[in-house]
């Protein structure tokens, strides 16, 4: 598994001409909020994945959680969020008590540092290619909320198409 330190090393203007317009807006975005609202990092955070406040932070990530585990998720899975963001569907996890295997993948690194931050159990790492990174057949379940909305309608078809696990 990468982790967020190994991963993207290299000359960083080829990397910058390669980098989509999905990940610099979304940069772009997450830094413009944390300057906005340098005295509550968690808060601006959590509005850079589209929460207004903390209380629906915690309330859209129960339910996620209540989703997953409708759709069959229990205690000792192996569990891989693709654009985890700041964490709000692992909060969420933690808060209810579940316990597994936990991997959540960004394209941004102050997201996954928060993440890092609130779950010190859990797994993390950048990644802007499209692929989970994970060895085959090493995952119960994969989830994502809101990938697609950072991706222009024609990228979300295109992009779906390829992912691909490595």
């Amino acid at each position: 598994m990468i982790r967020l330190s190994h991963f993207l090393r290299g000359k960083r203007s080829s990397a910058k001409a390669r980098e989509s317009h999905s990940v610099r807006d979304y940069r772009a975005l997450v830094r413009a909020k944390l300057k906005s609202l340098p005295d509550d990092p968690a808060l601006a955070l959590a509005q850079a994945i589209g929460a207004p406040t903390m209380a629906d932070f915690m309330s859209i990530g129960d339910g996620h959680v209540a989703v997953l585990r409708h759709h069959g998720l229990v205690d000792g899975m192996t569990v891989y969020d693709l654009g985890c963001g700041c964490g709000r569907t692992a909060q969420a996890l933690v808060r209810h008590g579940w316990t597994g295997n936990y991997t959540g993948a960004d394209v941004v690194q102050e997201l996954i540092d928060e993440l890092a931050r609130q779950c010190p159990g859990y797994d993390v790492l950048l990644n802007v290619t499209p692929a989970i990174v994970a060895p085959d057949a090493s995952l119960d379940m994969v989830f994502h909320w809101s990938v697609f909305t950072h991706l222009y309608p024609g990228e979300s078809y295109l992009e779906g198409i390829a992912w691909k696990v490595r």
